[in-house]
């Protein structure tokens, strides 16, 4: 889900409730001149633009003299699709002793990463056999009407509305020196079968100049890059608009920590667990229509929005999220979360694939794990045969792009990040077990403030 034009949903915790509200496209639209019908048009209109693009498929075409470059090991192979975090991706595997492949015709991938999915990718999976990133039908989670659907089936199953009179736009952001921002943290489904989820914090994305609620510029109201980059400043202020997670927590302990009487290390408190909360409510809200085949497996970018009365709001889900390192921080939170996100599949696919608990892991390292479903509920008592899960194992000895053993890159990579992201990631040993966070009750508005 992107902005584009249209008014992006939200959920937001209001005590215990969850309550559902909506961004902004104008002054105009803010005060309700627009109906909510332009909202539906606009999903569909991403729907069908979807849906064309995973019959055409067009990232997935490859110029032929790629194709025709053959790999000079044994395997195992992965293939990439699209930019989108693929020079990432290609060093973890490189580094494991893995060989790029560019035919996407081929079947014989260990793990296949596009960017687009498309039927082809799907029809050739083996279950089992292969990691593929992306499921299928993530757009349950990461479009506005599949989220929506989802929590009011719940919703009725739970038999408990709530009723409220909340605006649709959040006209009272809370401001970081004078500009709006929101927090982007990630949610890992690093298996369907079982499923097991995971929380990332990300980092902190500010607008280029500061907040005025009566501009008719998007760039005052929408903080995501994509947006920013369309302002003259953005270029000048780059760096300047990405918090790492820790400036964040310093400056609130600073500026609102008495004023708003909160407790020391709000951030990585109570908004951290608010945001872990409503991930896992969402999912839940939704797994049951997730397609599940041992080999799914999705990273999931969520955005969150703070008012300045410290409530928290969902704005919204992306499947594929930018994974991008153009800025300072970035450099240091991405490639973390790429590389210990593949980390984790590839342990929690290959202990599946020898019938072995998939807990404790090894290599939980920044992450923390909000949700673990039992492998015995699924049925599936016995352990996947073992055929090529040998091939997901890195090669013994082998030599990674940079001249160091898989392990030692990892070791690497983890070095630079500041000891108290550390103390901030892992929280307390008790989040490495299953979670215990208490689900709260949904309340559903439309954009005037009525009960959905």
């Amino acid at each position: 889900m992107r902005y584009k034009g249209g008014l992006a949903s939200g959920l937001a915790f209001m005590g215990s409730s969850c309550v559902l509200a909506g961004g902004r496209q104008t002054a105009n639209e803010a005060s309700g001149a627009t109906s909510t019908n332009s909202e539906v048009e606009l999903d569909k209109a991403k729907s069908n633009e979807n849906r064309t693009h995973s019959k055409a498929c067009p990232q997935e075409k490859q110029p032929e003299e790629e194709i025709l470059k053959v790999p000079m090991g044994a395997g195992p192979y992965f293939y990439i699709s699209g930019s989108n975090g693929a020079g990432l991706v290609s060093i973890y595997c490189q580094n494991r002793g893995w060989q790029r492949i560019y035919d996407n015709r081929r079947e014989d991938y260990a793990l296949k990463w596009c960017e687009i999915k498309c039927q082809e990718t799907y029809y050739h999976f083996k279950e089992g056999e292969q990691l593929l990133y992306q499921i299928p039908n993530n757009r349950v989670l990461t479009s506005k009407i599949g989220l929506l659907s989802c929590l009011r089936e719940q919703e009725r199953v739970m038999k408990k509305i709530g009723r409220s009179s909340n605006s649709k736009y959040i006209h009272q952001p809370l401001l970081l020196e004078g500009k709006k921002f929101d927090v982007r943290s990630y949610l890992l489904i690093a298996c369907t079968a079982p499923n097991v989820l995971f929380f990332a914090q990300g980092y902190v994305r500010l607008t280029c100049v500061n907040y005025d609620a009566a501009s008719d510029d998007l760039t005052f109201h929408l903080t995501n890059q994509h947006m920013q980059k369309k302002n003259s400043l953005y270029s000048q202020l780059k760096d300047e608009t990405v918090w790492r997670m820790e400036h964040f927590n310093s400056y609130v302990n600073e500026k609102f920590r008495k004023t708003s009487g909160l407790p020391k290390d709000w951030v990585f408190t109570v908004f951290t667990k608010r945001m872990q909360q409503i991930m896992l409510q969402c999912f839940l809200a939704a797994k049951h229509k997730l397609d599940r085949k041992l080999g799914y497996f999705d990273l999931i970018g969520c955005d969150f929005l703070i008012d300045e009365n410290f409530k928290v709001w969902l704005l919204e889900m992306n499947a594929n999220p930018a994974l991008h390192t153009d800025c300072k921080v970035l450099k240091d939170v991405i490639p973390t979360v790429v590389y210990e996100s593949l980390d984790l599949v590839l342990e929690i696919f290959n202990k599946r694939l020898k019938g072995q608990s998939v807990l404790p892991l090894k290599t939980l390292c920044h992450f923390v794990l909000l949700y673990h479903e039992d492998a015995a509920d699924l049925g599936q008592k016995q352990p996947w045969k073992l055929r090529t899960g040998r091939f997901l194992q890195p090669q013994p000895g082998s030599i990674g792009h940079f001249g160091q053993s898989p392990a030692k890159v990892r070791e690497n990579s983890a070095k630079k990040l500041s000891c108290s992201r550390k103390k901030v990631a892992l929280l307390s040993r008790k989040n490495r077990q299953q979670t215990t966070l208490t689900i709260p009750h949904v309340q559903l508005f439309d954009r005037h403030g009525k009960t959905l």
